[in-house]
């Protein structure tokens, strides 16, 4: 469900103040809305060109929508292990996440319709704590919502036409460089996701 014109309210008398999003006056002749939710102050042509991307505030990222990203089939699945913990949270089990893609062919949405894809299997790890825990609710919302994988080049390999990682940054070691301890990983974690009305 995306962005409604009504959450648009039209400003008759805008504030002495700049667009965020093209940084020029709000007090020319061009229409000004402040959004419903928020009441933050936008040229109407700016932040209906941002919405169709991106349906959440620009200033305070608040959703005017549900964002759905790209994600070609595949699978997640996961399971607890109680015998061993991130570093870190040693007292603490390992909740393991498997992504799974299949190879297939890209739909209209990716960059080239019609082309194979390279499929792959990823591993992540999150510590079966409370917060641990709730990360894993919200990254199932976003998998849901196809948000945690597109199909693109990847930066590690240089390869195209082939699935990767869509901006949501998961740990792939539960101890090590790719892993933890990570201070503020769940943090970090938690604004990318809400980032994208995932909360």
């Amino acid at each position: 469900m995306g962005w409604k014109e009504s959450d648009l309210v039209v400003d008759l008398d805008p504030p002495d103040e700049e667009c965020p999003i093209c940084i020029s006056s709000l007090q020319g002749d061009e229409v000004v809305v402040e959004l419903s939710r928020c009441n933050h102050h936008f040229h109407h042509k700016c932040v209906t060109s941002w919405f169709r991307s991106r349906p959440s505030c620009p200033t305070c990222l608040r959703p005017y929508g549900i964002f759905t990203g790209t994600q070609p089939r595949g699978s997640m699945f996961v399971q607890t292990q109680s015998d061993w913990s991130c570093a870190g949270f040693p007292l603490h089990g390992v909740i393991t996440i498997n992504y799974r893609f299949p190879n297939g062919i890209q739909g209209p949405e990716h960059p080239n319709p019609g082309y194979h894809y390279k499929g792959t299997v990823r591993t992540a790890f999150l510590p079966d704590n409370e917060e641990g825990r709730d990360i894993l609710r919200l990254l199932k919302i976003a998998w849901e919502r196809k948000l945690v994988f597109t199909v693109g080049t990847s930066i590690t390999t240089g390869l195209s036409n082939c699935v990767i990682w869509n901006g949501i940054h998961h740990k792939t070691q539960y101890e090590g460089t790719y892993g933890y301890p990570d201070a503020t990983y769940l943090s970090r974690v938690r604004q990318e996701l809400a980032a994208l009305g995932v909360f």
